[in-house]
């Protein structure tokens, strides 16, 4: 997997968007969608024919929604807890229904506390899948070779990282 990273961090850093010359000397930015479809059609190719399905298109994470209504049952009146919505999500790859990871995209130019809100939040619910996964059934022997990866962009400059326990 750290070798397809690899490789992104080259496709990506060399992905040239039509107006790329243009935004480097005027205030036209490219949306979070133009950088987010043209990693997507990376992924898209990467997980072609294999057991992972990547969503997108700021769902909810089942997973963030269980655990907040949770906390809310537990540090909050009941009505609210009913209301709870999961965290939206840019793109999450899942495998036989099974969120595994979830990623987040932010335009070039994002208010910098808008992107470290962002890449906290994407933490906390990669954290909260890890906890999921490692409810299941796993024996102790592969406990420690269970995490879960996270990716968080801002533009084309992007932030791969691991949650382990």
């Amino acid at each position: 997997m750290i070798q397809i990273m690899d490789i992104l961090d080259v496709v990506i850093a060399s992905i040239q968007t039509p107006n790329s010359q243009s935004e480097i000397h005027t205030k036209t930015i490219k949306s979070e969608t133009t950088y987010y479809r043209r990693f997507a059609a990376i992924l898209d190719i990467l997980f072609r024919d294999t057991l992972f399905d990547i969503s997108d298109g700021e769902q909810t994470s089942q997973i963030t929604k269980e655990i907040m209504a949770r906390n809310s049952k537990a540090f909050s009146s009941a009505k609210y807890s009913e209301s709870v919505i999961g965290r939206r999500i840019d793109l999450m790859i899942r495998s036989s229904g099974i969120e595994l990871s979830t990623s987040e995209w932010k335009r070039k130019g994002a208010v910098k506390g808008a992107g470290r809100r962002q890449q906290i939040k994407n933490v906390r619910g990669n954290k909260s899948i890890l906890k999921y996964l490692l409810s299941l059934p796993v024996m102790d022997s592969d406990r420690q070779k269970v995490f879960c990866l996270g990716l968080d962009f801002i533009g084309k400059i992007f932030m791969f990282y691991s949650v382990t326990i």
